[in-house]
C-alpha cells in the first residue's frame, strides 16, 4: 500500500463528515448520540454543522480532563503508554483554548455514572440548544 499524504492531512475532515452524517441520521431517526473524540480546532465547525434545529436536537460539549497520574494510569491499562505526550499536549492545548471555557468536567475520582449525569443536567454544556442560538459566539471570541 502506498502512503497518501493528501488523504492523511484529510483524514481528520473525512470523519467530521461522517460523524456529521451519522449524527443527523440518529437524530432524523429520534435517537440520541454520544461522540467520543477529540477535538483539537473544530469547535466552530462542529458549532457551524451540527445544526439539527428542525429536528429539536440539543448539542452539548464537554472536554474530559483528569490530572497527570490518571492519564498515565489510563494509558498503561490500555498498553498505549507511548501516547502519554501527545495526551498532555492535547489536554494543554485544550486548555488555553478560549473556546472551551466552560466546556471542562474534571473525571478525577468520579465514576462514570455521576460523570455522565453531569454532562446530561448540567447546562453550562450545551453547544446548541434545539432552536436557539449556540450559548457561544465563535465570531465575538476572537
Amino acid at each position: 500500500m502506498v502512503f497518501n499524504s493528501s488523504l492523511w492531512e484529510k483524514r481528520p475532515q473525512i470523519t467530521w463528515d461522517n460523524l456529521l452524517a451519522l449524527t443527523r441520521n440518529f437524530f432524523k431517526n429520534g435517537h440520541g448520540v454520544v461522540i467520543d473524540f477529540v477535538v483539537e480546532d473544530e469547535l466552530p465547525w462542529i458549532r457551524e454543522k451540527f445544526r439539527f434545529a428542525e429536528l429539536g436536537a440539543e448539542v452539548r460539549y464537554v472536554v474530559l480532563e483528569a490530572d497527570t497520574k490518571r492519564i498515565i494510569r489510563q494509558l498503561e491499562r490500555r498498553g498505549d503508554p507511548e501516547s502519554f505526550e501527545r495526551s498532555l499536549f492535547l489536554r494543554d492545548k485544550l486548555r488555553q483554548e478560549p473556546l472551551n471555557a466552560g466546556f471542562f468536567l474534571d473525571t478525577s475520582g468520579h465514576n462514570k455514572e455521576a460523570l455522565l449525569q453531569s454532562v446530561k443536567t448540567a447546562s453550562s454544556f450545551i453547544l446548541i440548544s434545539g432552536n436557539e442560538e449556540a450559548r457561544i459566539s465563535v465570531e465575538n471570541s476572537t
